[in-house]
């Protein structure tokens, strides 16, 4: 303890600029809380996904749509419990940016694939019977303040009604909730028969199927079965696994991982040389200190760890407050990526992170503290 007013006086030298530095390691490591937790989402997707599941795409394009007639095909393979199926549908309220996550299903069919997706039975058969109706996630309700019996005018970026109209009107008979996957409390489905009308093109097409097997450890077998009885025609089709499938379309989109390391290293690569500059300018003008502390009897191991350990807290301490402030918002993502909290294996990296960042821009000035020559030191001083 005796040795803590000597290291509080160091780190409060210069009040202005240790401020400063502060703040810049604590945005640093909020991002780094942010991204790492947003990553760890996207290299998690789908691992909640069933394993009874397939799903069927065009093996051209995601884009491709498939005959609404192989639904029958794919029903009467062996191994095959039941087939469903889903058209993306684009969807947006007012204006673009307030894209809604939305498709086209056949609603009795697609619910029972989806048990997870909890909605009670009497909007399910409001939803099956009136088929200018649509149901929502909690989430999506919560954020247009939707409720059940409103009537919305819904858009589409990808499909033109066939009577010119630009909205689609539906009518919110039904709110959904999913604990196991937050993602799935944004979404919106329409009834597949009023979409395939309406349309102007595509019609009797989907977008892809969803077949549910009967044993799972034959999923891959009916999964090429699938593909064999669909191979050389018009639309041939891609099957997998819903987790395999999850995780081919994110790779279609980048590597999350790979983009978000990329961005943390430039962001610590930066940092490093902020602070560090920082720090050796700091070390220079605490010479004379220094060489007093010597002249009085500290020994260079002293002035060697209290160096380091003065630059080494206010570093470590405002990387905690911006992990501790990143772990107090991300939970407010949980609709946007499948995870209720900052994992603690990111803020555990976060910690080991700023311990190593702070050990490699004040070990140089340290061991200059420590190699320092009194006479010298305190001639400079004059």
């Amino acid at each position: 303890m005796k040795y803590v007013p000597l290291l509080w006086a160091g780190v409060c030298r210069k009040k202005m600029r240790v401020l400063l530095t502060m703040l810049s390691v604590m945005v640093a490591f909020l991002l780094f809380g942010l991204l790492s937790g947003v990553s760890t989402a996207f290299e998690n997707a789908g691992q909640n996904d069933s394993l009874s599941r397939l799903i069927s795409r065009s093996r051209v394009s995601y884009t491709e749509p498939l005959p609404l007639n192989y639904r029958n095909q794919i029903a009467a393979l062996p191994g095959v419990d039941s087939v469903s199926f889903a058209v993306w549908f684009g969807g947006y309220f007012r204006d673009p940016k307030d894209y809604i996550v939305s498709f086209a299903v056949e609603p009795e069919a697609y619910f029972r694939l989806y048990p997870d997706l909890r909605i009670s039975p009497a909007a399910l058969a409001e939803f099956v019977r009136d088929r200018g109706t649509a149901v929502i996630g909690a989430a999506l309700a919560e954020k247009y303040r939707w409720h059940v019996g409103d009537e919305v005018p819904v858009k589409s970026a990808i499909w033109p009604r066939k009577d010119g109209g630009a909205a689609w009107p539906l009518r919110i008979v039904g709110i959904f909730d999913d604990q196991r996957d937050p993602t799935q409390r944004r979404l919106m489905f329409l009834h597949y028969d009023y979409f395939d009308d309406m349309r102007t093109f595509g019609t009797g097409t989907v977008g892809w199927f969803i077949t549910h097997v009967t044993d799972p450890t034959r999923a891959d077998a009916v999964s090429e079965a699938i593909d064999t009885r669909f191979r050389n025609s018009g639309a041939e089709t891609k099957t997998a696994s819903e987790q395999e499938d999850t995780a081919a379309f994110i790779r279609q989109r980048g590597d999350i991982s790979l983009i978000t390391r990329a961005i943390l290293a430039s962001v610590f690569f930066s940092l490093l040389f902020l602070t560090a500059n920082t720090v050796m300018q700091t070390r220079r003008e605490a010479m004379p200190q220094t060489a007093v502390l010597k002249t009085i009897g500290f020994s260079s191991t002293t002035v060697f760890a209290l160096a380091l350990a003065e630059t080494s807290v206010y570093f470590v301490v405002a990387a905690a407050v911006g992990l501790a402030i990143a772990a107090v918002v991300f939970p407010s993502l949980r609709d946007y990526v499948n995870l209720p909290g900052l994992p603690l294996r990111d803020i555990a990296a976060g910690i080991g992170l700023a311990v190593l960042a702070a050990l490699l821009t004040s070990l140089p000035g340290a061991l200059a503290a420590q190699r320092l020559g009194v006479i010298d030191a305190l001639r400079s001083r004059d």
